[in-house]
């Protein structure tokens, strides 16, 4: 199993949980399984379910939610029982240990994703996510991703400055060009 969220600006969030049973596995908890998918999704939270039946009997399930809010994300996402919070800077911190349920899987995977890791004690963190496989303790502390408004307004004036020295530049000249070829003309 494998479990991605998206931490976004303004406490959004998105989560995609992908896992495969095989077709003993599938025989098994198939009616439980179906049954807790099927449930009455949470208020504020949107849930997409996208199933499709492999060659030797099994099935593979993409689950997509997305919300807003630390609670929501850790009620739908982490069980309830993880500990979350946002500091002043926007940087939410998270700290989980997965249940026992977790550790019967073949393979579980945590990837937390923003647009910076500040901290953590993932397997593997690079710029924008952290990675757990088979967690015991999961903490991170991360800036959600969202539009970078600072940046595209620095961008913006760069670009206006350039284009003014552009147009005033070529005015300057077309006026010095220009003045040139009336004394000439007059001369």
């Amino acid at each position: 199993m494998t479990e991605e969220t998206w931490l976004k600006g303004n406490d959004r969030w998105k989560a995609e949980v992908t896992f495969t049973l095989t077709a003993d596995e599938r025989a098994l908890v198939e009616s439980d399984l179906e049954e807790l998918i099927t449930e009455e999704t949470p208020e504020g939270v949107s849930v997409k379910v996208r199933e499709q039946e492999l060659p030797d009997g099994g099935i593979s399930y993409l689950l997509t939610l997305s919300g807003d809010g630390l609670s929501s994300l850790n009620a739908n996402c982490f069980d309830g029982d993880a500990t979350m919070r946002k500091n002043d800077k926007g940087q939410v911190y998270i700290a989980w240990s997965p249940g026992t349920d977790y550790y019967m899987l073949r393979d579980f995977t945590v990837c937390i994703h923003g647009r910076e890791i500040i901290s953590g004690n993932a397997n593997t963190m690079e710029e924008g996510s952290a990675t757990w496989h088979t967690p015991s303790q999961i903490e991170v502390q991360v800036k959600p991703s969202g539009f970078p408004f600072a940046q595209v307004l620095g961008i913006g004036i760069a670009v206006v400055f350039l284009l003014g020295l552009l147009v005033f530049g070529g005015l300057g000249i077309f006026l010095v060009v220009h003045k040139q070829r009336s004394q000439k003309e007059t001369a």
